[in-house]
């Protein structure tokens, strides 16, 4: 056997799999965190432990539930809408050449705008109640569903449309069953995409209006000098985020099985 055979049999042998690289990669970056934490002013930064602790606190205390219910409901409002809108009017624009040309500068115009300067306008006109945060939630993120939708629908090949045609089925049946699968790929990336967006515009519409929910946490820890609580609530939103998306891939895969069975019927 020579040197090559046996040197790509001894990486063979020590390749780890992927779930203990990842768990080596976790405890590496918390026992980093824990030493260097440990050596700042606990008023600035908090270690693993405390911010353990402080989640613990608030959990027992309520005061992490409150919050947590705050921000859901917020957040799916808001999100639902946006994905109703996007995915409805990026089809239309996709589908229908009148609409396309109609709507695409003020597309194009409004998308690179930062949504957070219409923050103001939104409290003018809605206050600082609940609606006003499933306002911001949803201009965060339905740009991103939108134009994904748009672009897929945009790009649908259009011998579907003929053959579709050529079966003397009606249009609504064409958008149905040849459009709208065609499209699904690009409609929930987008909707990935736009889940980011949700939360980052929850956080930031309770921060900025200061009405409950997660943000508002947020700030009054940080004002009180509280990092290990911080620390605690920021947790919180990276398990939301993170379950949303695990959400989100499994709903993917099941429309992915739906679609195939469509398409071919």
């Amino acid at each position: 056997m020579t040197g090559a055979a046996l040197g790509a049999g001894a990486r063979a042998r020590t390749r780890l799999p992927a779930w203990l690289i990842r768990v080596i990669a976790w405890v590496t970056v918390l026992v980093a965190w824990q030493l260097i934490a440990a050596r700042i002013d606990p008023r600035f930064f908090a270690t693993p432990i405390a911010t353990v602790k402080a989640f613990v606190i608030l959990v027992q205390s309520g005061d992490l539930h409150e919050a947590f219910l705050s921000s859901a409901r917020s957040l799916f409002a808001g999100f639902s809408f946006a994905v109703a809108i996007g995915v409805t009017v990026g089809l239309l624009m996709g589908r229908y050449r009148l609409v396309g040309a109609a709507l695409d500068p003020y597309v194009n115009a409004l998308f690179p705008t930062p949504r957070i300067a219409f923050i103001p306008l939104v409290v003018l006109w809605f206050g600082l109640e609940l609606q006003a945060k499933v306002i911001v939630v949803c201009l965060m993120s339905v740009f991103p569903i939108l134009i994904n939708t748009y672009v897929g629908a945009r790009d649908v090949s259009g011998s579907l449309d003929e053959v579709g045609r050529s079966l003397c089925a009606t249009e609504r049946m064409i958008l149905l069953r040849i459009f709208l699968p065609a499209t699904l790929p690009h409609i929930l990336a987008g909707v990935r995409l736009g889940l980011g967006q949700a939360v980052g515009g929850m956080v930031v519409a309770e921060i900025l209006l200061a009405f409950g929910g997660l943000g508002s946490l947020i700030t009054a820890y940080a004002r009180s000098f509280r990092p290990d609580y911080l620390f605690a609530t920021i947790l919180v939103l990276v398990m939301l985020g993170v379950g949303l998306t695990f959400l989100v891939q499994f709903v993917e895969r099941r429309l992915s099985r739906v679609n195939i069975e469509v398409m071919d019927q």
